[in-house]
């Protein structure tokens, strides 16, 4: 299934979706049925595992299961806002 991360644009006060990368991710045609398997898609196509600050996604499904789009809603402000700083 193709992966594809998208990021939000303001485009004359209209918000517009923005393709950032698209890849290929080989698994079966049920999609994401389990945790385990958003996080081995987050981890092999955007190497979440390597990441050196905290990432908060945003996986959109269909009604098959099958993901849509990717968000990166937020990175390394985690931890900041837990202790209020």
């Amino acid at each position: 299934m193709r992966i594809t991360k998208y990021r939000l644009e303001q485009a004359e006060n209209i918000p517009c979706l923005v393709k950032e990368q698209a890849q290929i991710y080989a698994c079966s045609d049920k999609g994401i049925g389990s945790p385990e398997t958003a996080v081995d898609i987050l981890c092999k196509v955007f190497g979440a595992h390597r990441q050196a600050e905290e990432h908060i996604y945003l996986l959109c499904r269909n009604g098959a299961g099958k993901c849509v789009g990717v968000f990166d809603m937020s990175n390394g402000e985690w931890v900041k806002m837990k202790r209020g700083e």
